[in-house]
């Protein structure tokens, strides 16, 4: 019977809008986590890619580079679990020969994901002069899935 009593309270329109008005706080509140999670994770990606840039231009040696990403792949799976190979960090650098932080920032916020950058990425090697900005307007027009179709 608490069950059926509970029901009605929720049918009534009072409770219909204390519902949907609480529906709307969660659903904006987890928008907004999501945002600011992707800014952090295509930051974080960013600056791992620009140190590790520094640090190979430092030495000035290719091969150096290459043996670098692999002990550090090597090392970050081991501390922080999967995603973290080789091909990710090469992505990581890519990024920071590319793009800006303003760039990163920018698109982040603007509801870009790390897959969208790396899209962007393969585009902007043959186009280095366009900015990040009409690169956007491209993406708008298309989806993910067919930048990665068309690579």
């Amino acid at each position: 019977m608490g069950t059926d009593n509970n029901l009605q309270i929720l049918q009534q329109p009072e409770s219909a809008v204390l519902f949907n008005d609480v529906c709307l706080i969660i659903d904006q509140a987890r928008r907004h986590v999501a945002t600011y999670v992707n800014v952090e994770a295509c930051l974080m990606n960013w600056h791992v890619g620009k140190r590790i840039k520094e640090d190979v231009l430092y030495n000035q040696r290719a091969e150096y580079g290459k043996q670098i990403l692999k002990n550090l792949s090597v090392k970050l799976t081991e501390r922080y679990g999967t995603g973290w190979g080789t091909e990710k960090l090469k992505h990581c650098v890519r990024s920071a020969y590319l793009f800006s932080e303003d760039d990163i920032m920018y698109a982040a916020r603007t509801q870009l994901t790390w897959t969208h950058l790396r899209s962007l990425m393969s585009l902007k090697r043959c186009h280095r002069d366009r900015p990040l900005t009409s690169w956007l307007i491209i993406l708008t027009a298309y989806s993910i899935t067919v930048f990665g179709k068309e690579k």
